[in-house]
Formats: structure tokens, sequence, C-alpha cells
């Protein structure tokens, strides 16, 4: 009505829009909040998927998403293990925390992970970001990483087989 301008509504009509985006607001603002956490999770998405996770040995072995390096499938075989996961206690939900901090929650996440091999790792995001110190964990199957990492605020974890690819894999519950 009106040619959509404002200005030219009867009063009657201004306190009905004004009643309806009232009885509105707080459903609007509750859409922009999930849309300001989906936008900033989509962001961090895809900055993990563009991180080479890199495992600390003599001759590092890079492993990004989708890869599966023939030295990390040896390295396998010799702990007589098929699957493994790329786990860190940094930063958790992706958010900044000091160096010192970073390094207890990562020695805490080293107990809570002793019954399996762990060789150090660290994470590289392609956009320069600090590296993040983290494990990769030989044998632990996909559950029990998920659950470790979520003890740990971690919001993705990286997993994989003999067979298959490294899989960029999300740790918050799933919404139901």
């Amino acid at each position: 009505a009106n040619d959509g301008r404002y200005r030219s509504l009867t009063p009657a009509a201004k306190a009905a829009w004004h009643k309806l985006v009232e009885y509105n607001r707080l459903d609007c603002e509750g859409l922009g909040a999930v849309y300001t956490r989906a936008v900033r999770e989509l962001a961090l998405w895809e900055a993990y998927r563009h991180t080479t996770y890199v495992v600390a040995l003599e001759k590092p072995i890079p492993i990004r998403i989708g890869w599966n390096p023939r030295r990390l499938r040896r390295l396998m075989q010799t702990h007589h293990v098929s699957t493994w996961a790329f786990i860190t206690a940094w930063n958790p939900g992706s958010l900044a925390l000091p160096a010192a901090e970073n390094a207890r929650r990562n020695e805490a996440l080293a107990g809570d992970l002793r019954r399996w091999t762990l060789v150090a790792g660290q994470g590289l995001g392609d956009d320069g970001t600090a590296p993040e110190g983290s494990f990769l964990v030989l044998g632990i199957g996909r559950e029990a990483a998920v659950a470790a990492a979520r003890r740990y605020g971690q919001l993705a974890i990286v997993c994989g087989t003999r067979q298959t690819g490294a899989e960029l894999v999300p740790c918050e519950p799933p919404i139901r």
C-alpha cells in the first residue's frame, strides 16, 4: 500500500506497523544472532579446510583435507593401527588464548590421550595465523577423538583411516 512509502501511511496504519515490528522484535534479534554465528562458523570451517596439519617427525608429514599421505599410512602400519585423528586443545572455540594457557591445555589433553600413541604436530593456516600445537593420535576412533576434542572446546578435528583421506569432523553436539 502507498507504494511502500511510510510517510504516506495513516496514523492507525503506522501504529499497527509498530505493534507488528515490536511483536517480532525478539524473533528478528534471535535470527540476527543465528546469522552472525553462522557467518563466523562458515568462515572458521573454511579456515580449517585451508590448514596444513603437520606431523612433527624428523621428516614432517603434511596433511590436508582429502589427503591420505603414503608416509602417514606407513606410520600407521608401523604402529599396527588403522585410524587416526589430529587434535588440539589450543584456542577453544577458535578464540585466542595466551601461549602459556594453550600449552597447559595441550599437556592436559596429552594426559587424557595417554592410552593412544601421540605424535606432536601443529596446524598451519594458509592465512598466516600463528601455528597451533596439536597431536596426531594413532589408533583413536572418531567417536573417542570427537569426545576428547569437545572436552577442550574444539569446534572440529581432522580424522582419517589407512583407506580414507583426511576428513574435517565437527565436534559440537548435533542440534536436536
